[in-house]
C-alpha cells in the first residue's frame, strides 16, 4: 500500500551513501589497522587443547577461517617480508633458567650473525611475510593481507627458500617479489624428547595475474 511504500522510501533515504567516492579518500597505513596471522596449529596450541581446532591447521587469527592443513596446501601472494631478531632474556626463576621476552629488531647487517644463544640471551630469527590469500580476491576487491611467520630450524629453511624466490628468482627475470604464487604446507614431525610440530615447507605455484600483483603493490605502499 501507499503508506508501506512511503515507508520505505523514508528509510532508504535514510541509509548511508553507498557513493564511496562521497565519503572521500582516506590514508590507510599499516600502523592504522590489525594485521591478522595465519597461525599453524601445534598441539600447545590454545585452540587444539580446547579442541576447537586441529593440530597442523592453517588458521586466520582474526577470523578463525582454515585455509589449509598437513593435507591440504594453500597458496599465498607473498608482499613483502619484514626480517627481525626476537630477543629473550635468560632469567632465573625457582633455580631454573627460563627466557623472558624482551624486544623486537630488525635484522641488519651489523647484528645478522647473531649468536642464537649467550649466557644471558636466547634469540630467535623471524621472517614475518606479508601476504594475500588468492581465493579472496574473488570475494572482495582489496583483502586483508596476512602474516604468515618463519621461525628458526625448519621453519626459517622454508622462510630462506620464500625470500630466495622473492628476492633473487624474481629479480632476476625482472619480475617483483609478488609475481610468483607460493603454495604453502606443512608436515607432522618429531624432534627432541619426541615433541611432534608442524615443519613449513613452499613452492612456486604459477605466477600471479595482474589483478593480483596489482592488489598486493597497494597492500605494499601502505604496508611499507
Amino acid at each position: 500500500d501507499v503508506c508501506s511504500s512511503d515507508l520505505v522510501e523514508v528509510k532508504k533515504q535514510n541509509l548511508p551513501s553507498t557513493d564511496l567516492a562521497r565519503w572521500g579518500k582516506q590514508e590507510v597505513l599499516a600502523t592504522n589497522f590489525v594485521i591478522p596471522r595465519i597461525q599453524k596449529q601445534e598441539f600447545q596450541s590454545e585452540k587444539v587443547k580446547m579442541q576447537k581446532a586441529k593440530f597442523g591447521e592453517f588458521r586466520d587469527s582474526m577470523t578463525d577461517q582454515v585455509y589449509g592443513d598437513l593435507e591440504h596446501p594453500f597458496n599465498i601472494i607473498p608482499i613483502c617480508i619484514e626480517d627481525k631478531w626476537a630477543v629473550y632474556k635468560l632469567v632465573k626463576v625457582r633455580g631454573k633458567l627460563e627466557a623472558e621476552f624482551e624486544k623486537m629488531m630488525p635484522v641488519t647487517a651489523d647484528n645478522q650473525n647473531l649468536p642464537f644463544e649467550t649466557e644471558t640471551h636466547k634469540n630467535a630469527r623471524i621472517l614475518d611475510v606479508y601476504c594475500l590469500i588468492p581465493d579472496e580476491l574473488e570475494i572482495s576487491a582489496k583483502p586483508l593481507p596476512k602474516i604468515l611467520s618463519f621461525r628458526g630450524g625448519s621453519g626459517g629453511k622454508a622462510g630462506k627458500k620464500l625470500f630466495t624466490q622473492m628476492y633473487v628468482v624474481n629479480e632476476s627475470k625482472g619480475l617483483p617479489p609478488c609475481a610468483t604464487i607460493i603454495e604453502v604446507s606443512g608436515k607432522s614431525k618429531t624432534g627432541p624428547n619426541d615433541s611432534t610440530y608442524v615443519e613449513l615447507d613452499v613452492k612456486p605455484a604459477r605466477l600471479a595475474t595482474k589483478q593480483e600483483a596489482d592488489v598486493a603493490f597497494e597492500w605494499f605502499k601502505a604496508i611499507t
